[in-house]
């Protein structure tokens, strides 16, 4: 069984009954997924307005590595700070992620991810067509990471999923089942993790996939204070067996990364899926300038042909003050 299927099936609340997933974002950037096409724009985890991000999933899996496999304080200490190292500061093993809600009109979103002043968009996309654009070509996708040296190609060393976020308290049972699914076919590292009496003793290889397969459940757990944002994210995560492997990418903090959604075409060439097709509605902010900002809108929807896209306008009574 997938995650997917997994959570889908444990978080039916994360989907709502349209099928509709929204994105909420400045008019600039709806601008730039119309005109990328092709591009899911994700950002790097550490800028994300959670500062628990990671840490709370990786504690999380210390205490149920200490039950399970028996870990012992000072190797969850070890782990503790080697992960921090890695997954934090260095970054050379960092997940990206685009955020959803299945909130449709949220005041809440409205004040954290639009502006005050200019307003901005919910993009509702569809999850069916999200799902299957990503699940064309699984494990495969023509990704690129954007960095201050440029574009380096990550081509097959990263996975892309669509996951409900799980909240620390409220979905304890859940993340326990979850750690149960992605840490106990891996029961052999964290055993022999657990019992090296030194670092040295550990190999590289299975340092890397216990830190994965810890990534996988982190990626999507949440500090408990968001549980109302229902969030559904779009997650890149390194699945590659070797940390040299992620070098390409660099130990550089890395603030913005975009990822390709593509699908074989023809001989194996790589051709982009249609963001732009998967968006089924579009809401204007209740913010800034609510008749400018529907003029803008539908000149773009027009622009781009998307004559299937609906367009409202916010009912909340908000100002953004």
């Amino acid at each position: 069984m997938t995650m997917y299927d997994f959570l889908s099936e444990k978080k039916k609340d994360a989907f709502n009954g349209k099928g509709i997933l929204y994105h909420y974002t400045s008019i600039d950037t709806f601008q730039k997924l119309l005109a990328d096409n092709g591009d899911f724009y994700c950002t790097d985890f550490r800028v994300l307005n959670d500062s628990s991000e990671m840490m709370m999933g990786m504690e999380l899996a210390l205490k149920y590595l200490s039950v399970v496999f028996t870990w012992s304080e000072m190797k969850c200490v070890w782990f503790r700070e080697n992960y921090k190292m890695l997954v934090g500061g260095g970054g050379i093993v960092t997940p990206w992620v685009m955020s959803f809600s299945c909130e449709r009109d949220s005041l809440n979103q409205w004040g954290m991810y639009t502006d005050r002043e200019r307003g901005g968009v919910a993009v509702g996309f569809d999850i069916s067509l999200v799902n299957s654009a990503i699940g064309r070509w699984p494990g495969c996708y023509s990704k690129a990471a954007l960095t201050s040296e440029g574009e380096k190609g990550l081509d097959k060393k990263f996975e892309l999923q669509l996951l409900p976020c799980l909240y620390a308290e409220t979905d304890k049972d859940t993340i326990n089942e979850l750690f149960d699914m992605r840490l106990k076919p891996h029961a052999d590292v964290f055993r022999r993790i657990g019992e090296a009496s030194a670092a040295q003793e550990i190999p590289a290889d299975d340092f890397t996939c216990a830190i994965i397969s810890i990534l996988e459940v982190s990626a999507i757990i949440k500090h408990e204070a968001f549980r109302n944002e229902k969030e559904v994210r779009l997650v890149l995560l390194p699945m590659t067996k070797s940390l040299a492997d992620c070098e390409l990418i660099g130990g550089k903090p890395r603030w913005k990364t975009y990822v390709c959604v593509t699908r074989k075409e023809g001989h194996g060439n790589p051709k982009r899926e249609p963001l732009r097709g998967m968006i089924k509605e579009v809401l204007i902010s209740p913010q800034g300038d609510p008749d400018m900002l529907w003029t803008t809108v539908r000149f773009l929807l027009d622009k781009y042909e998307m004559s299937w896209c609906t367009l409202e306008k916010s009912s909340l009574p908000y100002n953004g003050r």
